[in-house]
């Protein structure tokens, strides 16, 4: 039989069944100011306690480090403050601009513009700051030499001064300041430009308003500077005159067209060319089409010979009427075309 050895059971192990359980007090934090100090201390001297338990190598090598980060910010804001000395300014291939070098290194590139605003000569002392400014500035000033190259072989609209800084690769930042700059020179003006491109329209072009105001759109001019170009600089008898001009130059073009063709194609053409049904009605009003008798009948001949042979399939009458229908659609006279059916009809 094993012997079986027991714990001895103290008293005030067994729970008195006369009395209620007890149960564990919550910790609540400290709440006066000198308990918070309290436990800070007790924290504080714990995390010291700890500490003192690294090797002291480690302990050694972390305060190197933060002194180490603490030397290279120093030296770092140090550097920021002066970067170096301009030694040699070298002129480029490209008038007006300089390359400039630092302690005998070549730092950036710079135009004579720049160099004279910042006083940027042998001897300079140059900064980070100074630089970096100078950079910026510089960018501006090629920004400003591309869109003056660009205006120098006509007037531009400050769309199509847009549309080339971004065609030149010019950064966006600069942009704005650009156009502003040509803006106050008054080296860029949209109304100016309007005005200028509708007289030089009319004395170079014969396109009518309609042209013109769709052609100044995509140049992006605005609306009321076009309205305006126009109404002062092409009134409504320079657009007859012009119209009646064409009128005549369309005629020749049309003479072996019936009369009633040439004019109808006539109005079709001073449509497309950018005038109005008024101006263009006008126009026709004081104009006579006509065309060369002989002429006439050699043509009309020629076409109902083409048509009768195309309804050559058809019964006669309805062959008479396609073949009517069809040339009065030409323009050709009723009495002419009734002439030549009855010459078949004999025949």
């Amino acid at each position: 039989m094993t012997d079986h050895h027991f714990k001895p059971i103290r008293i005030t192990d067994v729970p008195d069944p006369d009395q209620p359980a007890r149960r564990r007090q919550p910790v609540t934090p400290p709440t006066s100011k000198s308990e918070r100090a309290k436990s800070v201390r007790q924290r504080g001297d714990t995390e010291t306690r700890q500490r003192s338990k690294q090797p002291a190598k480690q302990r050694v090598q972390r305060l190197k480090t933060a002194g180490s980060d603490r030397v290279a910010e120093i030296v770092a804001q140090h550097q920021q403050e002066t970067q170096g000395v301009v030694t040699k300014i070298e002129a480029q291939k490209r008038p007006g601009r300089y390359n400039v070098y630092v302690d005998d290194r070549y730092a950036f590139p710079i135009s004579e513009e720049v160099m004279l605003r910042y006083r940027v000569f042998k001897g300079s002392e140059v900064t980070a700051e100074l630089a970096k400014e100078l950079e910026s500035a510089d960018n501006e000033s090629k920004a400003w030499d591309a869109a003056l190259t660009y205006l120098s072989y006509q007037q531009r609209t400050e769309k199509e001064i847009r549309a080339y800084l971004v065609k030149k690769e010019v950064p966006e930042a600069f942009h704005d300041r650009v156009v502003d700059r040509l803006k106050s020179e008054r080296l860029l003006d949209d109304a100016q430009y309007a005005v200028s491109y509708v007289r030089t329209m009319k004395r170079t072009s014969d396109k009518g308003p309609s042209v013109i105001r769709r052609q100044l759109i995509q140049r992006g001019v605005q609306a009321n500077f076009i309205e305006a170009a126009l109404q002062n600089e092409y009134s409504s008898s320079e657009q007859l005159d012009q119209v009646m001009t064409l009128i005549e130059k369309l005629k020749r073009q049309y003479r072996k067209q019936t009369p009633s063709l040439q004019k109808q194609k006539v109005h079709q053409r001073l449509m497309e060319k950018g005038f109005s049904g008024d101006v263009i009605a006008s126009g026709l009003a004081e104009t006579e089409f006509s065309m060369d008798q002989d002429l006439a009948n050699e043509l009309l001949d020629a076409q109902a010979q083409k048509l009768w042979r195309r309804y050559a399939g058809k019964a006669f009458r309805e062959r008479q009427l396609k073949v009517r229908q069809a040339l009065y659609r030409k323009g050709f006279e009723s009495d002419a075309i009734s002439r030549w059916l009855a010459e078949q009809a004999d025949e």
